[in-house]
């Protein structure tokens, strides 16, 4: 369900309907430009739904997209035929060369010594960034967007990963296989290579390309296992649309068949269905004959707009006996949904005894006529249609209690019915055909296209040259598509299952796309909301936390503050008095240690003292005494650095004293 939402989210988001188109627009110029010369829609049209993978793609769809093409001047329509000009032309022949000659290189630079052939390199290269893009292109566009370095953490990983696949790749040299993966690795992760940053571009585009083009067709995988193995009653007005050529849904009816073979789907009408159309093709017999007799022209006749008339004019009735020939097959009943899918009778005796008893139920009879008043202004339902829609419902009703079951039927009061009820294993009551056709998208690649799984496509678009032009999509757009899909897988689990749900049962129900998309981004954004809201909770409370250990450091702060000053006054105050003591140490040392010196031996030895000669040498004898003695107490070096580094040395002392009072606490 998540691949689901995400697909559903691209589709109906305005910003990536644009870009859709651009994508598709781009593709088509591409195959235009294989054909090489001027080509037919008819051709064209075929090369799309052969690339896409699906045959049930419809016309118009094509055509608008080449109609746009041609008026915002892409494209030269004349005489039919589409084609491009000469300058385009060429301007493609550049550009593949340019690709082709970057791979080259690449492939010569990083992938030199090797065993396998260039050709078999070439081919393993696109499968290896065929896998790379599918399992990490989130990383890769975060890198490039958002400067994040999420493929080089992820390395491990991805190594493994791409060695599990080369050793599964039986063309490569056996020799090359434990080799390759570090190469590869080694070239994705070299910086600043403009070649490698070029041609990760070329497939990162191309895979965001075949994402948006795969993500508009098919119909989504849950709804169709909801449809699989079930039963469909036909109701009256679908049946009577059978083998008609001018029916409304002729050519809907052969696609839907292969579609209900394809799921399983069973095709069955009750005989209250059958009695009822009998008896309205007698009816419609009846006017019809009348108008022929009145000798109308083909044209006054087929202005009626009357699918029975138009039929039988396209048959080439124009007698009475034409129009009744043409009117008797129509009196037995289709034998198949189109060509062959076979219609049955349910013959269940528990179901028929329900329908017929539901059928005289006035309390049944009178709800369901109520509710085709209040629609119909007040006009009230033909008592043998009513009776009839009340045995169709209770009849699908009894049976949706073993088994799938559901009604296609055309009428607005069913269909209203319907929508009051809930859904039954995933399948609504009743389904009208225009939202059968959305749901099984019929129109846009049906069961032929899982819109989730875009591979097969962006495999086929690098091998047939369909990569988008370098200007087609820009950084921005990938990084939003990429958001989108985060946005997706953040969600709960629980939320996802509800939001799949509700979009799954408004679509059964027949709602718009438009009404749809409105309901899930109003519903999404509920649940961002929450997810917010919680988040918005957890951050309050580690606000409220934060802020009161705010406070109680600001009130700290005060404190250590009174506390440091006192710290460093008191460490100033003993360094300044170490300093001045060895100063005055130093000064005593060199001027009164020598007078002392001097005096003691004066007075031992006055005799001495009488000689100048000798004063002198006692004089000198003691200052050097003195000196060293000084120097080895005072260190005079150590004392002018403690002058110079002061300030330094108070603020180291101040720091570990205040460490030691923050330990203690």
């Amino acid at each position: 369900m998540k691949n689901f939402l995400k697909s559903f989210y691209l589709q109906e988001d305005a910003e990536m309907q644009t870009l859709t188109k651009n994508a598709n627009s781009n593709f088509l110029l591409k195959l235009l430009y294989l054909r090489r010369k001027r080509t037919t829609f008819s051709d064209l049209y075929k090369d799309y739904k052969k690339e896409i993978g699906a045959d049930s793609i419809g016309e118009d769809e094509v055509k608008a997209i080449l109609d746009e093409m041609f008026e915002k001047k892409l494209i030269h329509i004349q005489d039919g035929l589409y084609y491009l000009s000469t300058n385009r032309i060429d301007k493609i022949d550049r550009t593949i060369a340019a690709s082709i000659d970057r791979k080259k290189c690449i492939v010569s630079t990083y992938f030199c010594k090797v065993y396998s052939s260039p050709e078999q390199i070439f081919d393993w290269l696109d499968d290896i960034l065929i896998f790379f893009f599918d399992n990490y292109s989130t990383e890769w566009i975060s890198d490039l967007y958002y400067n994040k370095d999420y493929i080089r953490h992820s390395k491990e990983g991805l190594l493994k990963a791409v060695n599990l696949r080369t050793q599964n790749n039986k063309n490569i040299d056996k020799r090359d296989r434990e080799i390759l993966p570090d190469m590869f690795l080694q070239m994705l992760l070299t910086p600043n290579d403009p070649e490698i940053n070029s041609l990760l571009w070329e497939y990162g585009t191309t895979a965001f390309s075949a994402k948006l083009i795969t993500s508009s067709h098919g119909a989504n995988p849950v709804t169709l296992e909801t449809f699989r193995n079930s039963i469909c009653l036909l109701d009256t007005n679908v049946l009577m649309n059978i083998g008609l050529e001018e029916g409304d849904y002729f050519k809907t009816l052969s696609s839907l068949e292969k579609v209900y073979q394809h799921l399983g789907i069973e095709v069955e009408i009750l005989p209250t269905t059958r009695d009822e159309y009998l008896y309205t093709i007698q009816n419609i017999k009846n006017d019809v004959i009348q108008l022929v007799l009145k000798g109308y022209s083909d044209d006054v006749l087929m202005k009626t707009g009357d699918r029975y008339i138009r039929t039988a004019i396209q048959r080439k009735c124009e007698t009475e006996e034409d129009y009744e020939r043409f009117f008797s097959s129509f009196f037995t009943l289709p034998e198949f949904f189109h060509e062959e899918l076979a219609i049955g009778i349910e013959d269940d005796q528990s179901v028929l005894d329900f329908v017929e008893k539901c059928q005289v139920d006035e309390e049944r009879l009178k709800l369901l006529g109520a509710l085709h008043e209040s629609i119909h202004n007040d006009k009230k339902k033909a008592a043998h249609s009513l009776v009839h829609d009340v045995g169709l419902i209770a009849g699908a009703e009894m049976m949706r209690t073993t088994q799938k079951a559901f009604i296609l039927s055309q009428d607005s009061t069913i269909s209203a019915y319907s929508k009051q009820k809930p859904l039954e294993q995933g399948l609504t009551l009743s389904i009208q055909m225009e939202t059968l056709i959305n749901v099984l998208a019929l129109d846009s690649g049906g069961v032929e296209v899982n819109p989730q799984n875009y591979i097969p496509l962006f495999a086929q678009m690098i091998r047939h040259g369909l990569v988008p032009d370098d200007k087609t999509f820009q950084v921005q757009d990938l990084a939003r598509m990429s958001d989108m899909e985060e946005e997706v897988t953040r969600l709960p689990d629980e939320d996802i299952v509800r939001l799949a749900t509700d979009i799954a049962t408004m679509r059964m129900q027949g709602e718009s796309e438009e009404m749809i998309g409105l309901t899930f981004r109003r519903e999404l954004q509920d649940v961002k909301r929450g997810i917010v809201d919680q988040l918005e909770d957890s951050k309050r409370d580690v606000e409220i936390e934060r802020n009161e250990k705010e406070r109680y450091k600001t009130r700290s702060n005060i404190g250590e503050k009174g506390l440091e000053k006192e710290v460093r006054n008191r460490i100033t105050i003993q360094y300044d008095l170490m300093l001045f003591i060895k100063v005055q140490l130093f000064i005593v040392g060199i001027i009164l240690v020598p007078v002392v010196l001097y005096a003691m031996f004066f007075i031992s030895n006055k005799q001495v003292f009488d000689d100048t000669w000798k004063n002198i040498l006692l004089s000198v004898g003691a200052e050097l005494v003195a000196g060293v003695l000084t120097c080895l107490i005072v260190k005079p070096g150590k004392l002018i650095k403690d002058f110079i580094n002061r300030k330094k040395a108070i603020d180291e002392k101040a720091r570990k004293e205040f460490l030691k009072y923050y330990e203690k606490t």
